[in-house]
This record gives C-alpha cells, sequence and structure tokens, in this order.
C-alpha cells in the first residue's frame, strides 16, 4: 500500500504566540528582580540604622567627653570663657574624623557664649527632629537632628552641672551641644542604593540570559517534537520522533511515535476496510445482477420467489432456467460458504447449470454434470446444496432431483393435505473426483395439478430462531403454507415471510433467507 495522501495544511487561528524560554526568562527576571528588591530595600535599611547607630554612638562620646571636661566656673566668669574655647577648639581638633562640625556652649538662660569654631552663631533651626537612642537616655544626652545650608545636622545636648559633695542634683548652669554631620548617612544610604541597584540589574540580565538559554535548551526536545506533530499533522503517518532524552518529554515523543503508529496502522485498516466494502458492494451488484429480473408466466403456473442475504453477499441462489417452449428448469441453492467465495460458488454453479440444463431434460443428469465440472474447483469443506426441478408445462408433470437440500413441500389441493418430497440425494462437491452414482442421486416425479403448491426453501426459513432459541421450523412452514393455500403464489411467499418475522420477533436475521412457491392454476385460469 502506497503512501497516505498529504492532507492540506489546517487553517491557524491567529493567536499572540509568546516562546515557552521567553517566558521561562521573563518568570524568572521577575522573581530575581523581586528577590533583589527586597535585599536592596534590607540592606540599605541595615545599613541605615549602623550608620546612624555610629554617628549616634561618635557624638554621644564626645558630648560626654567635653561635659567632663568642663570646669562650671568657666560659664560663671567672662575672662574664662576663652580657656572654655581652647578647649573645645583642642577637642574638636582630635576629633574631626569623627565627622564632628561644632561644639557649642549655652549658659543657663540660652544664650552662646562659647564655640569651637570661635564664631558666636546659632545653628540650631526653628524645628529640630528629636532623634530616639536607648544609650543617650542613659547618659542624659538629648539628641535632635535639623538642616544647616541644605546639610543635615544632629545635635547632641547635655547639661553641664556643678558636682555636689552631698550627691544631690545640682541646677543646670548651661548646655553643650556637639553638632555632628549627618550627610554621610543619606549618602551611605546613596551608595548602598546605587550599589544595589546595579547589582541587582546585572543579576536581572544574568538570570534572564541564563533562563532564557535554560528554557531553549529544555524545550529544544519540545520544538522538534512540535515539528514532527505538524509532519504527522500533514498525513504523514510514517513519519516518526527521534528520541532525544530519557525523561518526561522522551516518554512523550515515545507516546507520539505509539499514537502515530496506531493512527497508520488504523488508517491501513480503514483504507483495507473501504476496499472491502467496496468490493462487497460490487459482489452484491453481480449477484443481483445473476438473479432472474423477472419471472417467467408458464401456462397453468403461477411462480414467485424472494430471496434476501443475511449480509451484503449471500451463498443463496435461485433461478428459472427456460429449457425450451415446453419445459422450464427451476433451482433453489444454498453455497456452504458465506460472502464473496460463496457468491463466487453461486457463480459458478449458475454458469455450469445454465449449459447444462440446455442439454438434457432429466434433472439427475444436469446434476452429475455440474456436479462433474463444479467438484475438483472446489475448496475441501465446500460444497453447494441444491434442489432442480424441470416442469413439462403441457403435462402438467415435474420431475426434481434434490443434491442435499432441503425437502421441498407439496401441498395438494385435492385432498388439502401437505407432503414432504425426499427424493435421495448428495450435495454436489462432497465427493470431488468422483462421479454422483445412482445411489447418490434419485429422481423423483409428481404432478402439479391446480390448487397444488411447491414450495422450495433454503435453511435460513426453517432454521431461523427467537430470542429464545426455537426454530422456526418445517412444521411451522407446513402450517402456513396450509393455512394460506388459497392466496396467490406472491400472497404464499408473503404470508410466510410475516409468518418468519412474527416467529423472529424482530431478531437480526443469522443466515441468507430464499423461498420459491410453484402454484397450479386451474384451467379457465391458464386461459
Amino acid at each position: 500500500m502506497g503512501k497516505p495522501r498529504k492532507l492540506s495544511r489546517p487553517r491557524r487561528t491567529p493567536v499572540l504566540y509568546f516562546p515557552i524560554a521567553i517566558k521561562f526568562a521573563a518568570f524568572i527576571t521577575l522573581l530575581v528582580l523581586s528577590f533583589m528588591w527586597w535585599v536592596t530595600v534590607r540592606a540599605v535599611q541595615v545599613a541605615e540604622e549602623s550608620q546612624e547607630k555610629e554617628v549616634n554612638q561618635s557624638g554621644l562620646k564626645v558630648v560626654c567627653t567635653l561635659a567632663g571636661l568642663i570646669n562650671p566656673d568657666w560659664l560663671k566668669e567672662a575672662r574664662l570663657q576663652e580657656t572654655l574655647e581652647d578647649v573645645l577648639n583642642r577637642v574638636l581638633s582630635d576629633c574631626r574624623d569623627l565627622g564632628i562640625m561644632d561644639a557649642l556652649v549655652y549658659d543657663r538662660h540660652g544664650n552662646l557664649i562659647a564655640t569651637g569654631l570661635k564664631e558666636k552663631v546659632v545653628w540650631m533651626s526653628q524645628d529640630p527632629k528629636e532623634i530616639h537612642f536607648p544609650a543617650a537616655i542613659a547618659a542624659r544626652v538629648r539628641i535632635r537632628e535639623f538642616r544647616y545650608q541644605g546639610l543635615p545636622i544632629r545635635s547632641f545636648g547635655r547639661a553641664i552641672v556643678q558636682p555636689s559633695v552631698s550627691g544631690q542634683t545640682e541646677p543646670s548652669l548651661g548646655t553643650i551641644a556637639v553638632l555632628l554631620s549627618a550627610d554621610q548617612i543619606r549618602q551611605s544610604r546613596e551608595d548602598m542604593r546605587q550599589q544595589m541597584i546595579a547589582l541587582s540589574a546585572i543579576a536581572c540580565l544574568g538570570a534572564a540570559l541564563g533562563s532564557f538559554l535554560l528554557a531553549a535548551w529544555l524545550t529544544r526536545p519540545i520544538r522538534a517534537l512540535a515539528k514532527d506533530l505538524r509532519q504527522v499533522s500533514l498525513g504523514d503517518l510514517e513519519h516518526r520522533s527521534p528520541i532525544r532524552t530519557g525523561d518526561e518529554i522522551g516518554n512523550l515523543a515515545r507516546a507520539f511515535n505509539q499514537m502515530t503508529e496506531n493512527l497508520e496502522q488504523a488508517q491501513e485498516v480503514l483504507l483495507a476496510q473501504k476496499a472491502a466494502e467496496h468490493e462487497l458492494a460490487l459482489a452484491t451488484r453481480i449477484q443481483q445482477s445473476l438473479l432472474p429480473r423477472g419471472l417467467p408466466q408458464p401456462a397453468g403456473f403461477d411462480l414467485a420467489a424472494f430471496s434476501r442475504p443475511a449480509r451484503e453477499v449471500g451463498g443463496d441462489y435461485y433461478d428459472f432456467i427456460p429449457i425450451d417452449e415446453e419445459h422450464l428448469g427451476i433451482v433453489i441453492a444454498d453455497v456452504s460458504g458465506k460472502g464473496i467465495p460463496g457468491s463466487m460458488i453461486m457463480t459458478m454453479t449458475r454458469s455450469l447449470l445454465r449449459m447444462a440444463a440446455r442439454h438434457s431434460l432429466s434433472p439427475v443428469e444436469t446434476l452429475r454434470q455440474v456436479h462433474e465440472e463444479l467438484a475438483p474447483d472446489l475448496s475441501p469443506g465446500l460444497f453447494v446444496s441444491l434442489l432442480y426441478l424441470v416442469i413439462d408445462v403441457p403435462r402438467r408433470k415435474v420431475q426434481l432431483a434434490r443434491a442435499g437440500h432441503n425437502s421441498p413441500l407439496l401441498f395438494t389441493g385435492r385432498h388439502g393435505k401437505i407432503h414432504t418430497l425426499n427424493p435421495k440425494g448428495l450435495a454436489l462437491g462432497l465427493n470431488p473426483g468422483k462421479p454422483l452414482l445412482e445411489s447418490d442421486l434419485e429422481m423423483q416425479a409428481v404432478a402439479l395439478h391446480p390448487g397444488d403448491i411447491l414450495v422450495l426453501y433454503t435453511d435460513g426459513i426453517t432454521e431461523e430462531q427467537n430470542p429464545s432459541g426455537q426454530e422456526y421450523g418445517l412444521e411451522r412452514l407446513a402450517r402456513a403454507v396450509v393455512e394460506h393455500h388459497r392466496l396467490g403464489a406472491q400472497g404464499m411467499v408473503e404470508a410466510v415471510l410475516a409468518d418468519l418475522e412474527l416467529h423472529c420477533q424482530g431478531g437480526e436475521q443469522v443466515d441468507d433467507r430464499t423461498l420459491v412457491v410453484v402454484k397450479g392454476l386451474p384451467e379457465e385460469a391458464a386461459g
């Protein structure tokens, strides 16, 4: 069988197409970006807290040191304030690396009396921000933050008190405030943010590229399998997908190959089935064409026939053979095989019988000739049961020979009784290579008077079963003939078939059904 015809490419529905590699890369990039954003926020927060703690500790250390160095008398006498400023300047010089910008000393009334820069400048803004720091509370230091010339400044203030001999707290003589630049906190935050942003960008780009390459590598077998699917969808069922991996995709490729193989086999079976159906249809037409297209109308006789195969092609056969002006041959047969083989044997039998009938009026001699020609060509186990009769029309005589076929029924109108005709006979083809002897085949002669009915049938009539498994049987067929003997030949056929359908109760036909009725007519009807 040649390659199946390739189908036309299916029409695609336009959709927005995104490869899996791009989807995977976008997902990984988004995941990394979210993670890096969280890391950046946390890192900036930690760095800011650490830097702020460091600044607060530096300012706290310096203010506590200065508060311990200042003599309260320096705040009381103006002549000693220069000494105070020298101390402040010396300490500030030593603490420049800590980010200390200035140190201010105020009296108890809030007036600035000394500064490390020796400039009487008020640094404090109007709305300072209080900074909470646990260590400052313990050291009695007040931390506030304000802006000066656009820069963030932190003020660490502590009261200056006169030491008490009794241990009681003395009133505050003044306040010392150490000013420290808080810009390094902002700068540290910005540096950390920029570094994390740069790191995040690099990580995202790396993640996108890596995930894209990974997804492309992982989906390469899927793309190859999709290409194989398109090849098969165009009708190439012989195409197979090479199994490239040992994972789930490899299992998918194996399942795809198995599916394609099953489809190929199914298509071959379908094509073979269609070919067989075509052959059966052709055989059915041929077989139907071999059956008589019309019924002869011999004087004094009424003829009717029916045949319906159980399948498209059956093994039953009937025929009317005009031998000469006074003699008519009638045959009904059943081939042991069904379907096309049975049809072929039936066709052979018909041709041989028609040729042999032209040279003899004897049914026995005719069947002997058919057997000699047919038997050598039959396979073992195949045979033909056949009933052949010759009607002498003017004399109303019937000669018949039965080659293993069902015994015909004869209803005599004068007595109202029915008889079974049982001439001895062996089916054609049962003894290939040997002629049919007189002991194998005998002839019986009967007269067919007006009102008499001769019924020929195949076993598809008598052996048909109802749903209970009970056969129609020869006795019920005989009763139907007796009950409807006043009907014509065609009416008799219809009555028997109706009674058979009643018996079967709508069951499926399992064997070929063939029925032939010959009825003698009165002289006036014949005329």
